[in-house]
């Protein structure tokens, strides 16, 4: 709306999970490298398999192994900011 009409969208509020818009070192690294990448603007799903998949990898390099079970634990020590959020052992219930 913002691109289509400024003066229209102005006063409005909205809540989304993630934009491109987003104001983090870690989310703007993501939004420039998938605009080189697609020659495109990312939208808010493409972001959750790209943070799921640094987590999963993260949490891999601190099992040191690919057993499953060793990852799954691994998962609750990962910490990390992604393009959406900041990933950290004390945000997370267990």
């Amino acid at each position: 709306v913002i691109d289509a009409d400024p003066e229209a969208a102005e006063g409005w509020y909205a809540v989304t999970d993630w934009t491109d818009k987003v104001d983090s070192p870690a989310s703007q690294a993501y939004v420039e490298a998938f605009k080189a990448e697609y020659n495109a603007v990312p939208e808010n799903m493409s972001v959750y398999g790209y943070d799921s998949v640094n987590a999963i990898a993260e949490a891999i390099r601190i099992a040191g192994s690919a057993d499953p079970a060793a990852i799954q634990e691994a998962l609750f020590q990962v910490n990390f900011d992604g393009a959406m959020a900041k990933m950290s052992p004390h945000l997370r219930m267990r």
